[in-house]
């Protein structure tokens, strides 16, 4: 709901959390919404590459092409 800032602050202060699928989406998402392409490129990378089940593993795919652009 326009927390971004927030949510991407939450996600990644605590690194003693793994971040399941859909945090990583919701970090991917709101990273790409502020503009901070390294951050949503690493949480749309670990979907791809530690959750092939997820699914977000589509979506994932598609905003790392789109971000690669």
């Amino acid at each position: 709901l326009g927390h971004y800032t927030r949510i991407v602050n939450v996600l990644t202060e605590n690194k003693e959390y793994d971040l399941n699928d859909e945090l990583l989406f919701l970090l991917g998402m709101s990273s790409t919404e502020l503009g901070n392409k390294k951050i949503a490129l690493h949480a749309f990378n670990e979907i791809i590459e530690n959750h092939p089940n997820s699914e977000y593993q589509n979506i994932a795919k598609l905003q790392v092409r789109v971000l690669k652009r």
